[in-house]
């Protein structure tokens, strides 16, 4: 095989990434919860916010200094933003890494 045939029209290949969850892991071991903000209903602050007022963006960055899988998204509302976070195994200690503010989103999937 040449190295031709791994090259991507971007010049990287899924199995070089990090969040390539199939990769990493086998599925039905891996674990989650999502956040949102209780402060405004279910939305957080507005998406342009700074992110040291942001509970969504700052509890992302600690996930990322506490080396947690993780990722935000906008939710189908304006201006609204959730927080995933991923692990195998045991729980992590989320304590300090969530934000006060947040609150966990049951999901209809047994985790």
């Amino acid at each position: 095989m040449t190295a031709a045939a791994n090259w991507v029209a971007n010049g990287a290949s899924l199995e070089d990434c990090h969040s390539n969850l199939f990769s990493l892991a086998e599925l039905t071991g891996i674990k989650w919860r999502r956040y949102n903000f209780e402060g405004h209903g279910d939305c957080g602050p507005i998406i342009s916010a700074p992110a040291q007022d942001d509970p969504i963006l700052l509890s992302f960055i600690r996930c990322l200094q506490a080396n947690l899988l993780c990722v935000w998204r906008r939710d189908v509302k304006p201006d609204c933003k959730e927080l995933w976070i991923f692990w195998w195994g045991d729980e992590p200690n989320l304590v300090d890494v969530i934000h006060r503010e947040l609150h966990r989103i049951k999901s209809a999937i047994p985790v």
